[in-house]
């Protein structure tokens, strides 16, 4: 069967192959298809001249040698339909599996080529979010903004506060300090997590002592509806964190913080 497909789609899909070039490769790409004549090399020719079923085959066989480029491709050959069903689903799997053996650029690259509209993720809700989270991978903040993500419900992402407690932890555990602003006020607002005046305590008295925010505010009112017994195990937590944590990053500029809208993030 033969299909149409546009001069767009064609130098998408021929593009993929930056996706597995650009970077430090996570796996070392298999020689076979880094030679002339191997099978990436010989379905993009095919793909060119429109032997969709025939480009299929080689790019699955260079797919399963961890071929970035070539899984990108399939993603969109699935999501088009050349050669194969049309599948946006199969199609954004493709894509995942092309993230994962890209090398930090090359993830960046494929993040903006996603961005940009690749057929299968338009109007996706998880497929945007799963965008934004690939276009942030080797940041040192990259948990901390999942965080926020989460938190808020942007970036195509619904809002999940629980998930949003989650990578928190990750980026509290590299000391971002304003991770452990939002811990603080969820804990005392029971927000994606079971309201704990200890821990909300303990997280804003770190931050408190940073000058951050208005959290010397909030320490003040937990004090004011804390017991002496809740105000010392919550001591003997900050101890134990300094202890094993490393020290906070850098406070955000002033005049750059924004509670409400996320702009630590």
């Amino acid at each position: 069967m033969q299909y149409g497909i546009s001069a767009a789609v064609l130098a998408l899909v021929l593009a993929g192959q930056a996706c597995g070039g650009a970077g430090e490769a996570k796996r070392e790409a298999p020689a076979e298809t880094a030679v002339a004549g191997g099978p990436s090399e010989i379905a993009r020719g095919l793909l060119r001249s429109g032997n969709y079923e025939q480009a299929v085959e080689l790019f699955r066989k260079a797919a399963e040698q961890d071929d970035a480029a070539a899984q990108f491709t399939l993603g969109v050959m699935q999501a088009q339909g050349l050669g194969v069903p049309a599948d946006g689903v199969a199609a954004l799997d493709w894509y995942r599996e092309a993230a994962g053996n890209a090398g930090a650029e090359a993830q960046y690259n494929l993040a903006e080529k996603l961005a940009g509209g690749v057929p299968g993720r338009a109007n996706d809700v998880i497929a945007r979010g799963w965008i934004e989270r690939l276009s942030r991978l080797g940041e040192e903040t990259n948990p901390l903004r999942v965080g926020s993500d989460y938190l808020f419900g942007v970036d195509g992402l619904v809002e999940d506060p629980a998930e949003a407690v989650e990578w928190y932890m990750r980026a509290a555990e590299q000391a971002h300090v304003m991770s452990w602003y939002r811990l603080g006020r969820m804990h005392a607002e029971g927000r994606g997590i079971v309201a704990d005046r200890v821990r909300a305590h303990m997280w804003l008295g770190l931050c408190a002592e940073l000058g951050l925010g208005d959290s010397a505010n909030w320490v003040a009112k937990l004090e004011g509806i804390m017991t002496q017994e809740q105000l010392a195990a919550s001591a003997e937590l900050t101890a134990r964190w300094k202890a094993s944590t490393p020290e906070p990053d850098p406070l955000p500029p002033k005049g750059k913080f924004n509670f409400r809208h996320g702009e630590d993030r």
